[in-house]
Order: C-alpha cells, then structure tokens, then sequence
C-alpha cells in the first residue's frame, strides 16, 4: 500500500472553490481574447476545485460529501496518482482554511469504506 495516496472528502458545495492563484496549471482559457493582432492574448480564469482534480477519481456521496483523490501535476497534461511530501504541504494549505486538512484525510481502505463496492480500486 502506498502510503502517499490519500483521500480528501469535503462537502460537495467545496467543489466549486478556486484553486489559489500560482499553482501550476490551475487556470483554463474563457475562450475570450484582449488585444489586437499581436498582442492579442488569450483569456483565462481559475480552474475550481472539480475541473483541477482526477474526476475518474472522484465520488459524490449521499451524505453531500465528495471524496476525491489528493494528486499532483506531473505535465501540463497529466497528474500521478500519489502525491509526495510537498504535495501534500500543498495541498493542506489550501484545504485547511476550510476545515479539511491533513488531519482529515482518508486512506484508501477508508475511502472504500465509504463507497458502494463497484467503486472500489
């Protein structure tokens, strides 16, 4: 078991929250543009937390919950699923402010727990 897969499981409403500005790969073009001719330049906004995670990893639960699993951006076009120590960090400041830091965070097997069997890794 790989001790550095880890599960957050916050309220579903979490789910539409910001991911902080400067975190890699955290924003997603509006499909907008400013300028004009060269200097044109392509619009973003910050990506919430449900289009910056795995959503094939993600379940919402009955109880208005969603787990979710904690990964990390490798590439601009893909995560790994474990994170390392400063993932971590990373990820605790950012879920901390809202009650769900490390300290609240699900193993595997307690992930399962929570899920119907089919869903099970």
């Amino acid at each position: 078991m790989n001790d550095c897969v880890k599960f957050a499981r916050v309220p579903t409403e979490a789910m539409e929250t910001p991911i902080p500005e400067g975190v890699p790969y955290s924003t997603i073009p509006t499909g907008e543009y400013t300028g004009e001719g060269e200097e044109q330049v392509a619009v973003t906004r910050q990506k919430v937390l449900r289009e910056f995670i795995f959503p094939h990893m993600t379940t919402d639960l009955d109880d208005g919950t969603t787990v979710f699993l904690l990964a990390c951006k490798t590439h601009s076009t893909y995560r790994i699923h474990g994170v390392n120590e400063a993932d971590l960090i990373d990820w605790d400041s950012f879920l901390s402010p809202y009650g769900h830091g490390r300290d609240t965070w699900l193993t595997l097997d307690e992930r399962n727990e929570l899920l119907p069997k089919e869903e099970e890794l």
